[in-house]
């Protein structure tokens, strides 16, 4: 009974230890600051039923808080451009590129990122 109980605690580690290492490697990342300073790529796209929706495109450099650059690319789903000067706070992954992304205050934007 012990090494049943044993080979099933195990099991369990491994599974839940392999599901957050797969999280990560797919949704975690670097955390980058980009300031928005130009109007960005407006595009077209069509949804799953045929629908035509507007949104905008951006390749600016982002830097991370110790100054390290990074290219990248990202959008907003609306049909309207981010606001000029915005500073915003990017998810980077280096298989999926930008994951998140959310606008903050320039006080939260460490100096060596500015």
């Amino acid at each position: 009974m012990k090494k049943f109980i044993i080979t099933l605690v195990s099991i369990f580690v491994l599974v839940i230890g392999g599901g957050i290492f797969w999280y990560k490697s797919s949704y975690g990342g670097h955390t980058y600051y980009v300031q928005i300073t130009e109007e960005g790529e407006r595009k077209t796209d069509k949804d799953s039923r045929g629908n035509v929706y507007g949104h905008y495109e951006y390749k600016l450099d982002g830097k991370d808080k110790d100054g390290k650059k990074q290219n990248m690319t990202f959008g907003n789903l609306e049909d309207r451009p981010m606001k000029r000067d915005a500073w915003i706070k990017v998810t980077y992954n280096k298989v999926k590129g930008v994951t998140s992304w959310e606008e903050v205050e320039p006080s939260k934007v460490p100096d060596k990122a500015k």
